[in-house]
């Protein structure tokens, strides 16, 4: 079990473009472009956030 079904899902995504008729070329973009968008930003996103919910909790636990 891989987290994010990372390398599998790429696989899988590009296979069944290219199954469907789409370049190789553009089927590999395609997956590229969606992998950063769906899987990767988000995560960026959280790792970017957590230290200051790290700091509304601490301020959570003090005050009660």
């Amino acid at each position: 079990m891989l987290p994010g079904g990372l390398g599998g899902t790429e696989v899988a995504m590009v296979g069944l473009l290219v199954a469907a008729g789409a370049p190789l070329d553009a089927a590999v973009s395609a997956t590229v472009a969606t992998r950063i968008t769906f899987l990767w930003l988000p995560v960026c996103l959280g790792f970017a956030m957590l230290p200051a919910a790290m700091r509304a909790i601490r301020k959570l636990a003090v005050a009660s």
